[in-house]
């Protein structure tokens, strides 16, 4: 890695840490490594979203459901990622996921996701084990994922309280769009399911 490429990494870890760390980032835990079959809980221990797949050996693998909070609008309460065909469906809308993300360029893992033509366009990458996920434009940290790999790391190299082992999402309380909350879950799961199937 380049030196102004390890900058780079290092202002962007530092800039999601520093959100975090003011409370502009919400941060839930998964119920279990299993981050498509699992509870998703708020600092509360209040269940926030859930995933469901069913399971077996189907390939490619069965859809993705991510049930919200059932005080929301019956319109809002889930979203899917449909594996097979590879569209996302929020709100009642289906999108193509080619159709929401592009490269900046081909050797880049970075990729630009994009829910609606009115909504904001993030930038996601893989950063040290973490799915980071920033405004495109400010730069502001928006979401975060830990992979799987690196709570597993953390299993069994920390004697902290459970929870803190378990695959960690973050989301921005600047985003109020339930929708684009979702996309942003959505993407995250995509992102790190895709890394772990190439592995």
């Amino acid at each position: 890695m380049s030196r102004s490429a390890s900058s780079a990494t290092t202002a962007s870890i530092a800039a999601f840490a520093a959100a975090a760390a003011s409370a502009r980032l919400t941060e839930l835990t998964f119920d279990s490594d299993s981050l498509l079959n699992s509870g998703i809980r708020d600092p509360h221990l209040t269940r926030a979203y859930t995933t469901s797949t069913p399971t077996g050996a189907s390939v490619p693998r069965q859809p993705t459901v991510l049930s919200a909070n059932p005080g929301l609008p019956a319109a809002q309460q889930s979203a899917t990622l449909n594996w097979k065909s590879r569209e996302m469906t929020i709100g009642g809308t289906t999108r193509a996921v080619d159709g929401l993300k592009r490269k900046s360029n081909v050797l880049s893992g970075t990729r630009y996701w994009r829910w609606g033509s009115d909504g904001a366009e993030y930038k996601v990458r893989l950063v040290e084990g973490m799915w980071l996920a920033s405004d495109a434009s400010s730069g502001e940290p928006i979401a975060s994922l830990t992979s799987v790999n690196q709570s597993s790391v953390a299993r069994t190299t920390r004697s902290t309280a459970h929870h803190a082992h378990l695959p960690t999402l973050r989301l921005a309380n600047s985003v109020r769009n339930e929708a684009q909350r979702q996309f942003l879950v959505l993407v995250l799961l995509y992102s790190e399911t895709n890394r772990q199937d190439r592995e």
